[in-house]
């Protein structure tokens, strides 16, 4: 008796050590115009933005793992910001800003590109530790999109970051 008991709990703890620390999950928004995949079952969230006078929903949809935040949100823009490409580079140029401040850390001479991946470290407010975020924001004549990953400096997952930044794609 005591040796099956013994021997399931081996076999048990075998599986768990095997197990992946990361499920990946294809993912997609707004009717596909987003995918992505995320190390676990996203969560979505959604909240109301106000830019230059224009109501902006974001939705995102978020994953956490061991700490770290794993988030691809998708913001229509609506008809008056489509047909406006110096607001919509304004927009997309805030949110990038956005991560600076957020994370307390200066604001360079020269933003990241859209759609180009970038990686900061600092500490949020309120924060005791460094907090490393490694993002990429899109912004085309319909829409904002962002993908992000945030977590402890210490123990950002570098790997997995990439593989979720590089598996975010827009059609």
């Amino acid at each position: 008796m005591w040796g099956k008991w013994v021997l399931s709990l081996v076999l048990l703890a075998l599986l768990t050590a095997c197990s992946p620390r990361y499920d990946w999950r294809p993912v997609s928004l707004a009717g596909g115009a987003v995918t992505s995949a995320l190390p676990d079952k996203p969560v979505a969230r959604s909240r109301t933005l106000d830019f230059a006078g224009h109501n902006v929903t974001l939705t995102f949809l978020l994953a956490e793992v061991h700490g770290a935040l794993f988030a691809v949100g998708y913001a229509p823009l609506p008809a008056s910001l489509q047909h406006d490409e110096a607001m919509r580079t304004e927009m997309g140029r805030q949110v990038i800003e956005s991560f600076y401040h957020g994370l307390n850390v200066a604001r360079p001479q020269t933003l990241p590109a859209f759609g180009k991946p970038f990686w900061l470290q600092g500490t949020s407010a309120g924060a005791s530790k460094p907090t490393a975020l490694r993002a990429v924001v899109w912004v085309t004549p319909r829409a904002l999109v962002e993908a992000m990953v945030t977590a402890d400096a210490a123990a950002f997952p570098d790997h997995e970051a990439a593989r979720f930044l590089d598996s975010t794609t827009l059609r």
